[in-house]
């Protein structure tokens, strides 16, 4: 038996721990096999990074290379560069008929790599190659993607390079020549297959969807919804089974999808307190820990809230406490206290920094459960720890 702790995990779940998503894992598995670039997107904490690991371990490709880059901490094209040439560095490392002909290495990476000084340092695990920029970032890169597809190409071997946190590359000076790098050699691979996720949805539209920018109709796009309450119903019935051999009752399972919205996320972060009693939850039970979390959260959930002007805060309360799918109203719209033109780049602004999203049935409503459920509670003056 799995410990709660792995079964729901608060970063990356794969195995056992991941669920369901079966459409999206097709989908991302047939791309990577034909070559095909996948732009995934989702709200911060939807589980993108579970998607590709998952995927990469249910595919079955012999000459399989994956090379994950996160590009979280890069701040100008000169550390981009310095990330990809690493990336793609240990990406030929892994390349076999290389290293079993150290001999010729030099000059078949010398020629592959044009622009860049391959050097090869022998390790007790084998072999490492690191790449030395002679050019400026943009040739670099595009050099170093290009010469690592020719050669994976060349040996039968297939690439998935997953860029993560891609946007930082939109407030980068010469970003519109840096993407152009990337989609030269993403535009002419014949054995990589290149994902692109990060967490601001606005952001990586501008890059992909403007017809303007150099990544304009480069990718395939993956939208990763909420899972549905019959999938999760399931999987935590199974779940529940493993952990004491007895069923969770259907109200249990409606409070944990009530409290959480189906929100990946939070819903491990319930479960994994509720699955560290000793017999199944209740309702009740499960609405005392979702309580207990909010108040937990509630000095993040502030800081959030007070990034906001205003305005932004005074229309994220009232969406939060009175979803709508008629948000320019006017009988919505006298709850608060501006100018009803200006509602429409408010609510513009709200949904570009994931604080409201419009739902399935077009209602806009608070995109984070727990932002929700502390401004229900703050209004209707609930000391939020029930007993």
């Amino acid at each position: 038996m799995r410990h709660p702790l792995d079964i729901f995990p608060l970063d990356i779940a794969t195995g056992n721990a991941f669920c369901n998503r079966t459409q999206e894992i097709e989908r991302l598995s047939t791309n990577i096999e034909g070559v095909t670039h996948t732009l995934i997107t989702a709200p911060r904490r939807m589980g993108k990074t579970s998607l590709v690991i998952e995927t990469l371990n249910r595919l079955d490709i012999a000459r399989l290379i994956p090379v994950h880059l996160d590009l979280m901490l890069t701040s100008s094209p000169t550390s981009v560069q310095q990330y990809i040439l690493k990336a793609v560095g240990e990406g030929i490392s892994e390349i076999k008929p290389i290293a079993s002909k150290l001999n010729q290495a030099g000059q078949q990476l010398k020629k592959a790599l044009l622009s860049l000084r391959p050097q090869i340092e022998i390790t007790d695990d084998g072999f490492k190659i690191k790449l030395e920029a002679t050019k400026s970032p943009v040739e670099s890169i595009s050099d170093a993607l290009t010469g690592l597809d020719e050669l994976a190409n060349k040996h039968g071997y297939r690439v998935v390079f997953y860029m993560d946190e891609f946007q930082q590359l939109a407030d980068m000076a010469d970003n519109e020549t840096l993407e152009a790098a990337i989609r030269h050699a993403a535009q002419h691979a014949k054995a990589t297959a290149y994902i692109f996720t990060g967490s601001n949805r606005h952001m990586l539209s501008l890059m992909f969807d403007d017809s303007a920018r150099p990544l304009y109709h480069l990718c395939d796009k993956i939208v990763i919804e909420r899972i549905n309450t019959s999938e999760y119903a399931a999987y935590l019935k199974k779940q529940a089974k493993k952990r004491w051999k007895k069923p969770i009752t259907e109200t249990a399972i409606a409070t944990i999808m009530k409290c959480t919205q189906q929100h990946p996320y939070y819903v491990n972060v319930l479960c994994r307190h509720l699955w560290r009693e000793k017999t199944p939850p209740s309702a009740k039970k499960a609405m005392e820990a979702w309580c207990h979390y909010i108040q937990y959260e509630r000095g993040r959930v502030i800081s959030d809230i007070n990034k906001l002007s205003n305005n932004q805060r005074e229309l994220l309360i009232l969406i939060a406490n009175e979803p709508t799918d008629t948000p320019y109203a006017e009988h919505y719209l006298s709850r608060v206290n501006f100018a009803r033109g200006s509602v429409r780049n408010i609510l513009k602004a709200l949904i570009e920094q994931d604080f409201i999203l419009c739902d399935q049935n077009g209602f806009y409503r608070a995109q984070d459960p727990v932002i929700e459920a502390y401004i229900r509670h703050k209004q209707q003056g609930s000391s939020l720890i029930h007993v």
